[in-house]
């Protein structure tokens, strides 16, 4: 009975170890991953994030191992087997990269860590072990399936509205659900679209989009991305040095992107908009309502609408112009801390969570897209006639017009 407490013991530590270093590893993985990329080229990576991966991979793999050897499974995949109830050969070594790591190499190393992940999940769940560490805990002795209702970031056109689940998958509601086709099998950490096309910035940085003809695809820009945003029909992005990319629809040179470093830009109806590194306001594009006239000062966020824009000063306040016709530059007063610009209305959420829209003189608002519900939000998009904002618990509420669907969130 001693020895069996004694190897019990030396079980509980190593595989005690192995999750604290897969951890370790995984927290300093995610936080490296975007300051390192801001020191390289497009394509390539930091020599650290690739030695972080390799380190993961090479300890998820010995907690595999562990737990092969503990419950007598899949051992024959275990090196060397096991003795006593623990893997015969010492611990992993990471393998060190040669050469100059690119974003596919990066991409094939997130796979792997992803399905260790999902088989650790298994074995714990299967075993009653750990499950403490399973994301979204244990279901009839395998890994819960991830939430498919909640959401991180939303991004709405004039008929429909797309949003990045908290799995990092992409839905799409209202017209959208029906005129672009299924969703790439990628991982995603920001979503766009326009009143056709929809694009997603990967979990690599990159960006991928896919709609109903050919010109997006055609010209996606190469390169990794902090950022990406969509107008009515094109779309803007900020590379990881700061610098613009648009493209799609250019017959008002809104995606004559321009030179510069950026921290923000928003698609509008046929303009766009950004802000420098300075803090301050450029447009360009159509000029129709007066939306390129942007004011002076120092901003913090800048969405564009049809045929209007507006931006949070550094002082928190909100600032609108262009098009005033139904009130949709005629700014109620308070702080905000996100904004988003719509057909003829806009929407900014307060500094307590609250979201209040304006641009409501009949008869644009029949549909009640400015009608924003009680409650704390994170996000909010607004579109043609409808809005769609996140709650706090990442669960999404939408009003306004239904007639195509835009109200009506995918929950499964």
């Amino acid at each position: 009975m001693a020895v069996l407490d004694r190897r019990f013991r030396q079980l509980t530590r190593c595989r005690s170890a192995s999750i604290l270093v897969a951890l370790i590893l995984l927290a300093a993985l995610s936080g490296i991953q975007q300051a390192s990329a801001q020191e390289t080229p497009d394509s390539v990576v930091s020599q650290r994030e690739m030695t972080l991966r390799n380190q993961l991979i090479a300890a998820q793999e010995d907690l595999l191992n562990v737990y092969r050897c503990l419950f007598g499974i899949d051992i024959q995949v275990v090196p060397g087997g096991c003795v006593d109830g623990l893997p015969a050969e010492p611990p992993t070594r990471p393998s060190v990269f040669e050469g100059t790591p690119t974003i596919e190499h990066v991409v094939l190393r997130d796979r792997l860590i992803a399905a260790q992940e999902n088989l650790l999940n298994t074995y714990r769940c299967l075993f009653g072990i750990d499950t403490q560490v399973v994301p979204e805990g244990c279901v009839a002795g395998g890994p819960a399936p991830p939430p498919t209702s909640k959401f991180t970031a939303i991004s709405a056109s004039s008929w429909g509205t797309c949003g990045l689940k908290t799995n990092r998958a992409i839905a799409c509601w209202g017209a959208l659900a029906h005129s672009i086709p299924d969703t790439p099998n990628y991982r995603f950490t920001g979503v766009a679209v326009t009143a056709w096309h929809l694009c997603g910035l990967r979990t690599d940085r990159a960006i991928t989009c896919w709609n109903g003809d050919n010109w997006t695809q055609s010209y996606v820009p190469t390169g990794q991305f902090t950022t990406i945003t969509g107008g009515d029909r094109h779309l803007c992005g900020i590379r990881m040095d700061g610098t613009l990319a648009c493209w799609g629809h250019n017959d008002h040179g809104h995606s004559s992107a321009l030179e510069g470093q950026f921290s923000a830009v928003s698609g509008g109806g046929n303009h766009s908009c950004g802000i420098r590194a300075d803090g301050t306001i450029i447009c360009w594009g159509s000029n129709f309502s007066g939306e390129l006239n942007a004011p002076t000062g120092q901003f913090t966020a800048v969405a564009g609408g049809a045929f209007h824009a507006c931006g949070i000063r550094a002082d928190n306040t909100i600032t609108c112009w262009g098009n005033n016709s139904d009130g949709q530059s005629r700014v109620p007063k308070g702080t905000f801390i996100a904004i988003s610009g719509g057909s003829v209305h806009a929407c900014g959420i307060r500094a307590d969570n609250t979201i209040t829209c304006w641009g409501n003189n009949d008869p644009h608002n029949d549909f009640g897209q400015s009608d924003a519900p009680t409650g704390q939000f994170i996000a909010v998009a607004a579109g043609g006639t409808h809005t769609c904002g996140i709650r706090t618990d990442n669960t999404i509420a939408c009003w306004g017009n239904n007639d195509r669907g835009q109200l009506e969130v995918p929950t499964t």
